[in-house]
């Protein structure tokens, strides 16, 4: 699931790894949107004082820990990626729970019983 404001939640099949969703769709607007994002956080950190070169080391670092961050979570030992919903009576979160394992293969979906979370 992937929640972003403004856009609304959208569930869909994870066909990369945690962390870095997999380009399923590779529409030209899709590249289009990317760019443009590129392009506003090139130009806030220009701003900011910041040349060309420290924008791509920053990114170039925080991508890098991206990656070690879902090499950690893949390595052997590891319980897979899950989501966790508590307290919810809503029917749309039963039908979520009911259909997870199609909708995000190699994900777990984690439930406790009132009594079990309380304690």
């Amino acid at each position: 699931m992937v929640s972003r404001p403004g856009q609304g939640t959208r569930i869909g099949a994870r066909t990369g790894g945690p962390l870095l969703p997999a380009a399923a769709d590779r529409s030209p607007l899709r590249r289009a949107a990317l760019v443009h994002q590129a392009e506003a956080f090139l130009l806030e950190v220009l701003a900011a004082g910041y040349n060309p070169a420290e924008a791509e080391a920053a990114f170039r670092a925080a991508l890098d820990r991206w990656r070690a961050l879902a090499a950690k979570l893949l390595s052997p030992g590891n319980e897979s990626p899950g989501a966790a919903l508590r307290g919810s009576h809503d029917p749309a979160v039963s039908l979520l729970a009911a259909r997870f394992p199609k909708l995000s293969a190699g994900c777990v979906w984690k439930s406790r019983s009132r009594a079990a979370s309380a304690g």
